[in-house]
């Protein structure tokens, strides 16, 4: 038995630099979710907030604002689960000046443990800067 643990330690540390050096760097901007996650003591319980804006003025030139942000947390009892989401669309006369906006999902599972999983789904656009669509997933 002693000699299965000493051959099998090797192997899983080659296995593990195998895997560290096929990693593929993101090019991509992932949300810092930090000031998002909290530490509950209660399960079956939603946080958050949720915000709506529209603005229409209609002076010399028309301009119609709407924006849609949405901070949510559940927590269950083993997992928490985030929705982070941003619309802003502003619209000058007759065309959209500023369009962009995120959606973001996010699972912690196994929230009171020391070492818990994440993963994370998001997509983002942002047509001001050439942004068209853009799907980031993840997990750590």
């Amino acid at each position: 038995m002693q000699n299965s643990i000493v051959y099998g330690f090797p192997a899983a540390i080659i296995i593990l630099l195998l895997v560290f050096l096929q990693a593929d760097d993101a090019d991509a901007q992932v949300l810092n979710i930090e000031q998002y996650t909290i530490d509950a003591d209660t399960s079956g319980v939603w946080s958050g907030s949720l915000s709506f804006g529209f603005n229409i003025n209609n002076q010399r030139t028309r301009v119609v604002n709407l924006r849609n942000d949405a901070n949510l947390t559940y927590f269950s009892e083993r997992h928490q689960y985030l929705f982070l989401n941003r619309i802003n669309l502003l619209g000058i006369g007759t065309q959209t000046s500023l369009n962009d906006g995120y959606f973001h999902l996010r699972g912690i599972f196994y929230r009171h443990r020391r070492i818990n999983p994440e993963g994370f789904l998001q997509f983002q656009y942002n047509f001001d800067t050439g942004l068209q669509r853009r799907f980031l997933s993840g997990a750590t």
